[in-house]
């Protein structure tokens, strides 16, 4: 019982901050939304620690929160938007068709819950499928094999953003 109230406090927590990400509310600045964004990965990672993957709930708080969500606010301080530079929220088609493909997922997902509710149960780690499941031997061996050009790639990609942010702030001084 338990897990099921820490799986619906951070579900909930995930999903309301992640709203308050993109969701312009009166007053809030691009460093409300980079919060918002830390408190919504943060519910992520105590999602994947109910999940018992432990290495993937310090690697996405390591890596998402410690490192892209930094590198967010150092762009948010880098560029010193105020309140006139948003300008104001205008309803757009896009919006709207947004906001209802937003509501009919949701009720799809309600109406597959109601319909068919999830069993209550903890993660049994003594199947074979959990054999390497969350630990580190597991995933490096999948991330540096299988997965070595996509590492090595987004590791350059990270390397040119970090160029073009100081190339840009050197510009602006």
């Amino acid at each position: 019982m338990v897990e099921w109230v820490m799986f619906v406090l951070f579900g909930v927590g995930s999903v309301v901050a992640a709203a308050l990400v993109v969701i312009p509310v009166k007053g809030q600045t691009p460093l409300h939304a980079a919060i918002a964004l830390i408190v919504a990965l943060s519910a992520i990672a105590g999602l994947y620690l109910l999940q018992a993957a432990h290495l993937v709930a310090v690697m996405q708080v390591l890596v998402y929160v410690g490192a892209v969500v930094m590198l967010f606010l150092f762009v948010i301080m880098l560029l010193n938007l105020s309140a006139e530079d948003s300008g104001t929220a205008k309803i757009t088609i896009a919006k709207v068709l947004g906001v209802g493909a937003a509501l009919t997922v949701a009720g799809l997902l309600a109406g597959s819950l109601w319909s068919d509710p999830p069993q209550l149960r903890a993660v049994d780690l003594s199947l074979p499928a959990y054999k390497d499941f969350g630990w580190v031997s597991g995933v490096a061996q999948k991330l540096f094999t299988d997965f070595i050009v996509p590492f090595e790639l987004i590791s350059v990609f990270l390397l040119v953003a970090i160029v073009g942010a100081v190339v840009l702030a050197k510009r602006e001084l």
